[in-house]
């Protein structure tokens, strides 16, 4: 099971790095917090730290830690 936890948030890690930006557009999720005390764009790096904790989530159930 742990191995298609791995697969999954890995699948979804990528997909948060790669396509933040079409992500963003297509769907129109922004957030507006961060927007607004991080400045514009800030949109785009709280996916891209998602999509890493995603992976890291992948590791981690990965190797049972």
């Amino acid at each position: 099971m742990n191995v298609v936890y791995f697969l999954g948030s890995m699948g979804l890690g990528f997909i948060l790095i790669k396509y933040n930006k079409w992500i963003r557009d297509n769907t129109g999720i922004r957030f507006d917090f961060f927007e607004r005390n991080m400045g514009p764009g800030a949109t785009l790096d709280v996916m891209k730290f998602s999509g890493v904790v995603a992976i890291a989530f992948g590791f981690w159930a990965l190797f049972n830690l």
